[in-house]
């Protein structure tokens, strides 16, 4: 069952920084009760890396993509996050439970990158 107030983070390591500024736009301070599920905040030394974010994907009711020239350097995001949610995107569609993706581009990313995950996305 989805937790509606958390939103899975997709990144590359490399864009932490970027991160860091998204929790603190969003930082329950500010009135807003969201929470990010991110990698390396959320898993505890020794847990299985994919069957964690798998889980929490599922648990989500949304996920904000990363969208960086770094991004075609991760085979994380590229090979296993992004598949894992467009999966279930797919598997919940009903308004009531539809699962949201935001396309977050951040540093001015080239276009090929914008292309790679407009393809993946099945966007062209």
């Amino acid at each position: 069952m989805p937790n509606p107030g958390q939103i899975f983070v997709s990144y590359s390591r490399k864009d932490r920084a970027w991160v860091r500024a998204l929790r603190f736009l969003a930082n329950p301070d500010f009135g807003n009760p969201t929470a990010f599920w991110i990698d390396d905040e959320q898993m505890m030394a020794g847990e299985v890396w994919t069957k964690k974010v798998e889980e929490a994907i599922c648990e989500s009711r949304a996920a904000v993509l990363i969208v960086s020239n770094q991004l075609e350097e991760s085979s994380a995001v590229l090979e296993q996050e992004l598949p894992a949610i467009m999966r279930m995107r797919s598997q919940r569609q009903s308004p009531e439970d539809s699962f949201k993706l935001l396309l977050l581009p951040v540093g001015n990313p080239k276009i090929s990158v914008r292309q790679m995950i407009a393809d993946k996305l099945g966007l062209c």
